[in-house]
């Protein structure tokens, strides 16, 4: 499998780790090492532009999440609105989607992890 990209950003003051391409077992390392960069206010995990993600990045996406829960800080994860879209899918099937704060909107997710609040779109 292609290895995907990681992008790391501070936007606002809020860190977005977008996640691109293909991500499994290969790049989980990567990604948990990319995400436990950001000790901002909030932390977003966009997944908008993910084509592929196994079982091995749900489990760092959740440490990411009780991580930012233990330090205070807001968490959320960007889907794509489309739900064909394969992070949406999986997110559905394992109930990830109600487990963890899922926003469609980057910007909006920026901006509610800049106040603090549990993003919603």
């Amino acid at each position: 499998m292609d290895g995907g990209r990681i992008t790391v950003n501070d936007q606002d003051g809020v860190g977005v780790v977008a996640l691109v391409g293909e991500h499994d077992l290969s790049t989980a390392a990567d990604v948990g090492d990319a995400l436990g960069r950001p000790r901002a206010a909030g932390l977003v995990v966009d997944l908008s532009q993910t084509t592929f993600l196994d079982s091995s990045i749900l489990g760092v996406l959740l440490a990411a999440a009780r991580d930012a829960e233990q330090r205070q800080a807001s968490f959320a994860v960007v889907l794509a609105d489309d739900p064909a879209s394969p992070p949406r899918r999986i997110f559905n099937l394992t109930g990830l989607i109600s487990a963890l704060p899922v926003a469609t909107d980057l910007d909006a997710a920026i901006a509610a992890g800049r106040n603090s609040s549990t993003p919603t779109g």
